[in-house]
């Protein structure tokens, strides 16, 4: 958030986009799991909710032709968010910004 509200830094061209597909059915979930119990479930789970790899990517080319005007806007799938729910806290997103810029100065 502080990066995207700071617009010196890109004279206000480049526009940030939160984009969350949800579940998507792809061999990676599977093979983050250990568990065969947990296999199990993240497989009945994604058969359930999940969309193909072809359906997640479809909002981002979308949001790619179209990109929002604000700065900063975030999207579960096709919905906008809104970005003064408490999921958005701004202290947050300034402490994580700094810790990365420390890090990045390393």
């Amino acid at each position: 958030m502080p990066f995207a509200e700071n617009q010196q830094q890109t004279g206000g061209r480049i526009h940030y986009v939160l984009f969350s597909p949800w579940a998507v059915r792809s061999n990676g979930a599977l093979d983050s799991c250990d568990s065969p119990l947990m296999k199990l479930l993240v497989r009945a789970i994604y058969a359930i909710v999940g969309v193909s790899v072809e359906e997640a990517i479809a909002p981002i080319t979308h949001l790619i032709d179209n990109p929002p005007h604000t700065a900063l806007s975030a999207f579960i799938k096709t919905k906008p968010v809104d970005l003064t729910m408490n999921t958005f806290d701004r202290g947050t997103a300034v402490r994580l910004d700094d810790i990365t810029k420390k890090l990045l100065n390393r």
